[in-house]
């Protein structure tokens, strides 16, 4: 359990709209996030921030940095300030923001909860767009609710989403029009205020409520201390938004919505001179209606002694402590805020490294350790360490983490790892840069958004990698120390411990984790042993094997390339995102191939391979050699499958093989490794109902699957767990990948075809072959009827509805079709019905799949949340909708909405896209990759009878199994 997560999810940033918000994705190469579709300028504005002081950095407050001259920048007379920039990742989509600069924190005393209340109450009436009618109109453009229309609240600021296609002017002359009407022409109706509340509510009791809302509350209390910001919290509290009324929320509104305090970002295929004409003709006119209150965004108070906060839960199946440091914010818009950023950020990964060393090599009390630098609110900076570890070793956990800070205090930092560091940030640095010409339009409008509200830079991809490759050539150990004793020594350590009820006896008080802190100042620490010089290469060069065959050219430009040992390869080149490699490969067989009683080890033995190295390679060795390298690879078991998936710089496409050839060839599960891994999810394990979710969903498989299922639960019993054997384990992962007949790899992404052609010669081409397996089919028919199950778990007031539905159904690719339609149609249907008419829910989720492999047949999983007592009207409702759709089916609006927001969503492809759908292809011979390029013209053959027939089918009213999670009684 990370706490930093639960920070995010449950506190600082609260959504209104389904699916949630979602932070900006990265540039360094990883999962794909980049699609592919197919200059008059001011001086950005100041940041909010203020001058650091103590613990922050150096009083020179530096140079403000260089803002891209592609980005066009203005302020209209009434302040309202617009970014404005042309870019075609993906193409043919522009991405809008309204950022406004008040969040919760700017709320009265008597306003809880109301910034958030607020942003909800935009999707719920404007002048123009009154009650539901906006989501109708956007949605009719292909946009869904959720994905494209979205909003979050925090602390400081509130800020709305709009992405839309650009191919048609009245869909973005519609887009601004929106963002002006939630600027200050929202209705704000008693009647939808009422109708809202139990929205919210259930919102609140996802985020606020349960452990993680436990969790949370704690944490916030020890970071935010006495400032305003903690009694300002963006949930609010549960009185007041059940009590909320539209007078309150209007005087939020009126007073912050002002247009000196918003900005309006577009970024996509667009005109940028007709856009800023667009914004002007909308916005030039809108006045505030405050009374021109500044938004203070005040710093919060810097502790002066350690302190430490201890939770005991009945609902924690484990125990975690996290260590942070806290310091004023930094001004990221100059050059010494930047530089002081980099030089933290190093010191902080020394420390990690060493902390992951000593697990890795297994001489740590602690069982996983993460971290970094955060912030929860606007001027403020958070360093933590994350530690999971058994109840009886918190303290020495703990101590481990002061311990390595006092080391590094008093004997410094060695060349080595501070090079080795260096090398990591410099290969991002460079890896940032040369994806900059596929940075996506949402990379670039969250940049904006953060300039806008705390001066957050904007420089070019040029002028930033120039000046970070600066920055970190300028790095010495003495800097670097500098800065980890200002911060991590200067700054007193604030300590939270959690830990399950059932171990309270076991857990170190508040009192006693500060005594911690001064028993380790005083000990008597040695420095850190001088470490031997590594390898400098992963395996040696094969030579390339023969290619069998070569397959023509797709219209897609993917090809396939056939070796001897069987082993199959389908290359595709592309431009989607420049300086990425994109690898999978799967085989089949998975769990299907082992005993039941070998399950467990091959399922969880490939996971802890992925924390062991590989081959001769330990994982602090492995960590050594991959220094500076942008490359990551993992493999897994699943029920019918085993495989790899990974991605890689460019640059480094030839590591990214040689580390499929040694997972595959020699994979490594190290005794330590496997100790952690498994004393992790023992505690869960033992007691799985204490988490609702996990209980709900072992009860939802043992339903579906006749009792405990090995290749169908959650997890195993706990005495499965206690009787891993490691050395099956490391025989039956070996089994699962030593044979390269039936393996099917993938490659995607930016490089040369003939270069990548030629590196699958030598390291695919050359791995052992064996006898080819098919999937073995354990998977038995659903049960008959309805199954209904209700499960107690949790203290909190906070329930759910789980429904599974599996009907047999012959695969085909108008059938996916269909069932992608008809799920558009139920989660529109849910949202409008169960969260917008009945306000009984937040966020209901619906995931409709065909599926070929063990057998034929369409999957059906709905989960609702909402209170206990609501249960009963939320089942009724589902009931309702979909019978309606299997009796009557949808209506041709429905269905032409539906069309719409598929045909948009199959207009944007990813890697990620193109390695599921090339391995589906190469797999399925007897399917054609064409209809990948007919898919959006064959939506028009579907019509309403036949999404009529479908529902009747696979959403029967007399078969399904239904779960019912409520608190303990």
């Amino acid at each position: 359990m990370r706490i930093r997560a639960a920070l995010i999810a449950f506190a600082v940033l609260v959504t209104a709209c389904t699916g949630g918000g979602g932070v900006d994705p990265g540039d360094s190469a990883g999962p794909d996030t980049s699609s592919t579709s197919a200059p008059s300028t001011t001086v950005a504005g100041s940041p909010t921030t203020v001058d650091s002081g103590g613990g922050g950095e150096s009083s020179d407050p530096g140079e403000p940095l260089p803002v891209d001259e592609a980005v066009l920048i203005g302020t209209l007379d009434n302040g309202l300030t617009y970014y404005i920039r042309r870019n075609t990742a993906p193409g043919g989509r522009a991405e809008l923001r309204l950022a406004v600069n008040a969040g919760s924190v700017q709320q009265d005393a008597d306003q809880s909860g109301v910034a958030h209340f607020v942003e909800h109450m935009m999707f719920n009436g404007t002048e123009r767009f009154p009650r539901n009618e906006l989501i109708d109109v956007l949605e009719g453009f292909g946009t869904t609710f959720g994905a494209d229309i979205n909003a979050f609240t925090s602390f400081d600021e509130t800020v709305y989403q709009l992405s839309i296609p650009t191919d048609d002017a009245d869909i973005m002359s519609t887009g601004l029009d929106v963002l002006r009407e939630w600027a200050d022409r929202a209705t704000i109706s008693e009647q939808d205020t009422v109708e809202e509340r139990g929205v919210v509510a259930d919102e609140f009791r996802q985020r606020a409520q349960g452990i993680g809302g436990r969790i949370s509350d704690v944490s916030l209390n020890l970071l935010l201390g006495d400032s305003i910001y903690n009694s300002r919290r963006p949930i609010g509290e549960l009185d007041a938004i059940e009590g909320m009324e539209s007078a309150t929320l209007r005087r939020f509104y009126d007073s912050w919505y002002r247009p000196d305090l918003m900005a309006v970002v577009v970024v996509g295929d667009i005109d940028p001179k007709r856009i800023e004409s667009m914004i002007r003709d909308r916005f030039d006119d809108m006045v505030g209606s405050g009374d021109g209150a500044a938004s203070i965004h005040p710093e919060v108070p810097v502790p002066t002694e350690p302190r430490a906060e201890v939770l005991i839960d009945p609902d924690l199946p484990s125990s975690f402590v996290e260590v942070s440091f806290l310091g004023p914010g930094l001004d990221r818009g100059t050059t010494t805020g930047d530089a002081t950023a980099t030089a933290r950020a190093v010191a902080t990964d020394v420390l990690l490294t060493r902390l992951q060393d000593s697990l890795s090599r297994g001489d740590a009390p602690y069982l996983t350790v993460d971290g970094g630098d955060s912030s929860i609110v606007r001027n403020q900076t958070i360093v933590s360490i994350d530690l999971d570890a058994d109840p009886a070793a918190l303290t020495e956990s703990l101590a481990a983490v002061l311990r390595e800070i006092q080391r590094i205090d008093r004997f410094g930092i060695g060349e080595a790892e501070l090079e080795r560091s260096v090398d990591s940030f410099r290969a991002d640095v460079e890896q940032t840069f040369q994806a900059a010409p596929t940075r996506q339009d949402t990379q670039y409008a969250g940049d904006y958004v953060d300039n806008f509200l705390t001066g957050a830079e904007i420089s070019s991809a040029e002028a930033r990698r120039d000046r970070d490759l600066a920055v970190l050539e300028s790095l010495d150990t003495e800097s670097v120390l500098e800065e980890f004793q200002r911060f991590l020594v200067g700054s007193p350590p604030q300590i939270l411990v959690v830990g399950p009820r059932a171990d309270a006896d076991l857990i170190p008080t508040a009192d006693e984790l500060v005594a911690i802190v001064g028993t380790v100042e005083a000990e008597d620490i040695a420095p850190l042993e001088a470490e031997a010089a590594g390898e400098s290469e992963l395996m040696a060069r094969p030579e390339p094997a023969e290619i069998t065959r070569r397959g023509k050219e797709t219209l897609f430009g993917s090809f396939e390339v056939d070796f001897a040992n069987g082993a199959r390869v389908v290359i595709m080149p592309n431009d989607i995102a420049t300086n990425t490699v994109f690898l999978s490969a799967v085989s089949p067989g998975g769990q299907s191939a082992v005993a039941d009683d070998e399950v467990t080890e091959v399922t969880f033995g490939a996971v802890i391979a992925n924390d062991s190295g590989v081959g001769q390679f330990d994982p602090v060795q492995l960590d050594r050699l991959l220094s500076g390298r942008v490359v990551s690879l993992f493999q897994f078991v699943d029920v019918t499958e085993e495989g790899l998936s990974g991605s890689a710089s460019t640059d480094d496409a030839e590591l990214l093989l040689q580390l499929a050839h040694l997972k595959m060839t020699v994979p490594r599960i190290d005794d330590s490794a496997a100790d952690a891994f498994l004393a992790r999810i023992l505690p869960v394990a033992e007691d799985p109902d204490q988490i609702p979710d996990l209980a709900g969903q072992i009860a939802l498989l043992e339903a579906r699957y006749g009792g405990y299922d090995p290749r169908y639960s959650v997890l195993p019993p706990p005495e499965k767990l206690e009787a891993f054997d490691v050395e099956a384990a490391r025989a039956l992962v070996a089994d699962r990948f030593d044979d390269a007949s039936d393996f099917v790899f993938v490659l995607t992404g930016d490089f040369d075809p003939e270069t990548m052609v030629d590196l699958a010669a030598r390291y695919i081409g050359t791995l052992p072959s064996g006898d080819r397996e098919t999937v073995t089919d354990y998977q038995p028919d659903p049960p008959p009827g309805v199954v209904e199950v209700t499960v107690e778990s949790g203290q909190d007031q906070v329930a759910s509805l789980v429904r599974l539905y599996t009907a047999a159904r012959t695969d085909t690719p108008r059938l996916r079709l269909e069932v992608a339609l008809l799920q558009k149609i139920i989660e529109t249907r849910l949202l409008d019905s169960i969260r917008e008419e009945l306000g009984a829910t937040y966020s209901p989720f619906v995931s409709l799949e065909a599926q070929d492999v063990p057998d034929e047949q369409v999957e059906t999983y709905i989960q609702i949340s909402g209170a206990p007592e609501d249960l009963d009207t939320i089942d009724a409702a589902l009931n309702s909708i979909l019978s309606d759709l299997a009796e009557q089916g949808p209506s041709e609006d429905e269905l032409d909405t539906a069309v719409e927001q598929l045909t948009r969503e199959f207009e944007l492809v990813n890697n990620d896209f193109w390695l599921r759908t090339l391995e589906f292809y190469a797999t399925h011979p007897d399917e054609s990759i064409r209809d990948v390029a007919t898919r959006i013209d064959r939506l028009s053959a579907i019509d309403t009878g036949d999404l009529r027939s479908l529902a009747a089918v696979v959403v029967p009213s007399d078969h399904y199994i239904q779960v019912e999670t409520v608190p303990v009684s």
